[in-house]
């Protein structure tokens, strides 16, 4: 209790009720988004019909062969897969799940890839940024 008169000042001019209101207003609309973000990518619907559509992949074609494509279960395959997907997340601007899957690669490497793990380390850094920037946009009466 004694340290909370530390964290905002009698002195600055701003109540307290207006810190706490803008406070939570940011927490209320950065809820908001995520559930937007969550609900609009749940299921992908064709545009014409409005019908869910199913995604199917085909193997990659190389001189007119099909190749098979082969799952790698190794902890390092795996931490890649979820990077891939991090980047996925990355490059359509979902950050808050970008930042999930760069966890995932980062608790699925092994400690002697430490290349990899720097670079894991160093996108979900980007992602950080990019969503702190993109909330000063939205808040900047907090910062």
């Amino acid at each position: 209790m004694a340290s909370s008169k530390y964290l905002i000042s009698d002195d600055t001019g701003i109540p307290k009720w207006k810190v706490a209101l803008a406070i939570g207003g940011a927490a209320a609309l950065c809820a908001a988004l995520y559930y937007k973000q969550c609900v609009t990518q749940s299921s992908p619907k064709d545009s014409k019909t409005g019908k869910e559509t199913a995604k199917t992949s085909s193997p990659k074609a190389k001189n007119g062969v099909q190749t098979p494509i082969v799952e790698d279960t190794s902890p390092l395959g795996i931490a890649k897969k979820h990077k891939g997907e991090g980047n996925n997340h990355y490059r359509v601007g979902n950050y808050l799940e970008a930042i999930e899957c760069y966890d995932a690669a980062i608790k699925a490497c092994p400690p002697e890839a430490t290349q990899d793990l720097a670079t894991f380390y160093q996108n979900k850094a980007a992602a950080n940024e990019l969503l702190v920037s993109k909330l000063v946009l939205l808040f900047p009466v907090l910062m």
